[in-house]
């Protein structure tokens, strides 16, 4: 159950301003305290929005406290326990007022001006649902920002060989009104930074909360995109995403829970005999993953194989066990 624990309002955010900021975070009170001092700085972003609203999922630091120190509209909400980032997501829209939804997660770094780049996007042309930037590490160096459709081909063929191939061709040029620099419209885009049709997001029904953590942005790009609508990328836009530093602590849950999501949208998205074969393909994988390492046991003296194998050992447990659906993140609340 979550229970609202403040609502402040020091100084008032204009109600008349189109983007209500959305913000999932669980133990990262440095992470909060770092982004939303992006966000203020950014001012002309801040005279834009109608409100900030952190849903905090069960944290036993001090995000409250840090939420707390700062003298702007933000409406914090406290689960008790990780309800899940799509639940998280869907109960911070429920009660939201802009016409957009600004998705961030808890380790970016707005720069000034660039979500506002987006918003003009959006403005200007009706048939634009989702727009995403360019994501970079803190040092500027890029990393993904969009990404393909989970398929049995691509657990088929070796994933740099599928990405040289076909992640490419998933980006489609596009001309946009009022926008001076490159714009592709994609397949999915990664869920770090995202700014959505609040329209959109409620005619599709939010997030599918089926999905606990992981592929909740791709499953709703797809739906976007059968909506007749556009997923654009736009690189001119930079946002910074410290990524990977949010489950780093849990990587082995983290890492079991990316598969449970995985199977969830192949079945989500696919006729049973697909839903079969993709199972096997990525249990043979795992299989041999871990026979190979109990055929070479000297790839064991590495601390790094030592914990892949372990990962391995895991999921293919996880298998074996029928595939549970807490056997990921969700096996956190049950040891704590």
């Amino acid at each position: 159950m979550f229970v609202p624990k403040c609502q402040r309002a020091k100084e008032k955010l204009s109600p008349r301003s189109k983007i209500s900021a959305l913000i999932v975070t669980k133990d990262g009170a440095p992470l909060i305290k770092r982004l939303l001092n992006s966000v203020i700085e950014d001012t002309e972003l801040l005279n834009d929005l109608s409100e900030i609203v952190i849903f905090d999922n069960g944290s036993k630091d001090n995000t409250e406290e840090v939420v707390k120190g700062f003298d702007i509209n933000i409406k914090y909400i406290r689960s008790a326990e990780n309800l899940g980032f799509s639940k998280a997501v869907n109960l911070s829209a429920a009660s939201a007022k802009g016409d957009y939804f600004l998705l961030l997660n808890s380790d970016v770094i707005l720069p000034k001006g660039e979500i506002l780049k987006l918003k003009k996007i959006m403005d200007e042309n009706d048939d634009v649902a989702v727009c995403g930037p360019a994501l970079v590490y803190p040092d500027g160096s890029p990393q993904r920002s969009y990404s393909h459709i989970p398929s049995l081909l691509n657990e088929i063929i070796p994933r740099f060989i599928y990405e040289l191939l076909f992640l490419k061709r998933s980006l489609q040029k596009i001309n946009i009104r009022f926008f001076d620099h490159p714009v592709y419209s994609t397949s999915a885009l990664i869920g770090a930074c995202l700014l959505i049709r609040k329209k959109t997001f409620q005619t599709l029904n939010g997030f599918d909360e089926r999905f606990f953590f992981f592929l909740e942005e791709t499953d709703f790009c797809v739906r976007v995109k059968k909506n007749g609508h556009l997923v654009l990328y736009v690189p001119a836009v930079k946002v910074i995403h410290d990524q990977g530093v949010t489950v780093r602590k849990v990587w082995m849950y983290g890492k079991t829970e990316y598969n449970i999501s995985l199977v969830k949208f192949i079945n989500k998205h696919h006729r049973k005999w697909y839903v079969k074969c993709f199972i096997f393909c990525r249990f043979f994988k795992t299989l041999m993953i871990v026979l190979s390492f109990l055929l070479a046991p000297f790839l064991l003296f590495s601390s790094k194989k030592r914990i892949s194998f372990l990962f391995h050992i895991r999921l293919l447990m996880w298998f074996l066990k029928g595939l549970p659906d807490d056997y990921g993140l969700k096996k956190l609340n049950k040891l704590r």
